[in-house]
């Protein structure tokens, strides 16, 4: 089994890319793959940044629309500023796709390596309701489908910097579970 360091940055990619939680099967997979390629998310951001599922989130938007769509999963607000200032977040991350620093497929990597301020906290809420979704899952002897996709999406969007979200964010997976 993959250590829970491995395991968090990986949730964290699927809170990023896809505004959920993991499923255990996914998450233990991927974990094992960073932990063999010691440490290289690479390959694993390529997957995730190229799979159906982040596609067809991603597809036809343009940069402003994906970086807060991006936002949005990870923090539940628009990046700040506006895209032709690059000293803010909608800015730098515009202007870093638009040059083809990132691309799509890097671009929530990057947004989760730069995280600061109050959004650190808010990331660490996600990753806390989206390990206690997962093992629910998991221990409700769940399918990790279609169904609870969207109800993991809907338990995540909840969840903020606010420690409040947490405890309401871990009982609604329970109900839902």
């Amino acid at each position: 089994m993959a250590t829970q360091e491995s395991r968090d940055i990986i949730q964290k990619m699927y809170v990023g890319y896809y505004g959920r939680p993991g499923d255990e099967a996914g998450v233990e997979f991927w974990a094992t793959q960073l932990e063999t390629s010691n440490g290289d998310l690479s390959a694993i951001v390529d997957a995730f940044g190229t799979s159906a599922e982040y596609t067809a989130l991603s597809d036809g938007k343009s940069s402003t629309e994906l970086v807060n769509l991006i936002f949005n999963a990870l923090f539940n607000r628009d990046a700040e500023g506006t895209a032709d200032d690059a000293a803010t977040g909608l800015g730098f991350y515009v202007g870093q796709l638009d040059s083809g620093a990132i691309t799509a497929a890097t671009v929530a990597q990057n947004v989760i390596d730069g995280v600061q301020g109050d959004d650190v906290t808010a990331v660490a809420n996600k990753l806390d309701v989206a390990n206690h979704f997962t093992a629910a899952v998991v221990s409700g002897n769940k399918t990790y489908g279609a169904n609870e996709i969207d109800e993991g999406q809907a338990v995540i969007n909840g969840v903020t910097a606010d420690a409040a979200t947490v405890d309401t964010g871990k009982a609604d997976a329970d109900s839902k579970i």
